[in-house]
């Protein structure tokens, strides 16, 4: 039970990254008419990046913890 829910954290992690992705092209960016100030919501860019590299480096190394485990 522990492994599933394991590869079920490393799989919501990724979907995450990329609904934040999908997010930030969804949502757009403009350009203010009476300042001039570009407002877009780029935090989304980061952190979309940062949740699938953690789910695929979760996936990789219960991957490679698994794979070292049946070795032995």
């Amino acid at each position: 039970m522990k492994h599933v829910f394991a590869n079920l954290l490393f799989y919501i992690l990724i979907i995450l990254g990329l609904l934040a992705l999908l997010a930030f092209h969804e949502i757009g960016s403009y350009v203010e008419e009476s300042t001039g100030i570009l407002r877009e919501p780029f935090f989304l860019i980061p952190l979309g990046y940062l949740l699938i590299f953690m789910g695929t480096l979760g996936i990789l190394s219960k991957i490679t913890y698994t794979f070292i485990k049946k070795q032995k």
